[in-house]
């Protein structure tokens, strides 16, 4: 299998777990998400500049991404962290559109999600990805193909430093833009900006 269609199937993957969030609520799983976002909720409340939530998102993101890199090699617990980590924006997206009906939600679940997200999705997949690429090495060495596993992980290292980066402009964006767009969003749907 091809590059592009590892990152295709874990795209697929991605997008399957948020439609599921919107349309088919799990309730093991909506548990586990709503105790995550109550415990980042109770964190972004006691941080009390942008440098420390800056942090707190970068330092967050990176493991994560990086859980998916070193599960990769399993293949399952990788497969299980990009369907949560869907689920996750799913989940957000049919809250804030319950909250303020789908005209009014639907563009403001934008504004809150795509000015980051549109780094940190696509940085989760590259480390899932980089997370495959031992595995994609031992399938092809017991086929007799040449592949080394070391190559793989060096590979799939490189390829992490990268999300590392781009993780580093999403934490920025989520801080200092993401903030701006969603209250100007709000504004203009006249929406009332204490129950954000």
């Amino acid at each position: 299998m091809n590059a592009t269609r590892i990152a295709a199937v874990l795209l697929a993957l991605y997008i399957a777990s948020l439609i599921v969030a919107l349309a088919y609520p799990l309730s093991p799983v909506e548990k586990y998400v709503n105790s995550q976002l109550k415990q980042l909720e109770r964190e972004a409340g006691s941080t009390p500049n942008p440098l420390q939530l800056f942090l707190q998102i970068y330092i967050h993101n990176l493991i994560a991404s990086f859980l998916s890199l070193i599960a990769g090699i399993v293949i399952l617990p990788m497969l299980a962290l990009i369907f949560i980590n869907g689920y996750v924006v799913g989940y957000v997206v049919r809250d804030i559109i319950s909250k303020y009906g789908m005209a009014k939600g639907a563009p403001l679940a934008v504004s809150l999600l795509l000015p980051h997200g549109i780094l940190e999705i696509p940085s989760f997949i590259l480390a899932a990805y980089a997370g495959l690429l031992p595995a994609k090495a031992l399938l092809d060495k017991a086929r007799g193909r040449k592949a080394s596993i070391t190559d793989a992980y060096r590979r799939g290292l490189g390829i992490y430093k990268k999300v590392a980066v781009l993780l580093l402009v999403a934490a920025v964006t989520e801080v200092l833009i993401t903030p701006l767009i969603g209250l100007a969003t709000a504004w203009m749907l006249n929406l009332n900006l204490h129950s954000l």
